[in-house]
């Protein structure tokens, strides 16, 4: 009876991850490229302190995958969007490191997305991400 009930299991297991593949790569995909950038000199994509960071505007039912190239700069960054989305870059990148976070955009709606490192969003790294019906 327990060797049924592991056969079961792993036919679910497997099964859904093959499914779950298909469903993902049936749906739009949008790649966002950010570089954090540690000064106020703006550039296309960054994303800074100074605050004129870009507004990130995705279709709902699209997958996102978000590229950081911490690349620029001297400090640790991360990217997190919290309220009613529950997406974040962990780990935390250091100087020189390239991470992604890949999610998927179920409900309409305005979002911040920002850098939780230590007062890196109240001087000014988050910007808008709008989810469009």
């Amino acid at each position: 009876m327990l060797a049924i009930g592991l056969v079961m299991f792993v036919a679910i297991f497997i099964g859904g991850f093959y499914a779950q593949a298909a469903f993902s790569e049936s749906l739009p995909l949008k790649v966002i490229h950010l570089t954090p950038r540690d000064n106020t000199e703006p550039t296309t994509q960054q994303w800074s302190y100074n605050g004129t960071n870009p507004t990130l505007e995705i279709k709902v039912g699209t997958i996102v995958r978000v590229i950081i190239d911490n690349t620029n700069g001297f400090a640790v960054h991360d990217f997190v969007i919290e309220e009613g989305m529950g997406v974040r870059l962990v780990p935390d990148l250091l100087p020189s490191q390239t991470g992604s976070v890949e999610f998927f955009v179920g409900v309409p709606g305005e979002f911040t997305y920002f850098c939780s490192v230590p007062n890196h969003r109240q001087w000014g790294m988050e910007g808008t991400f709008t989810a469009i019906p």
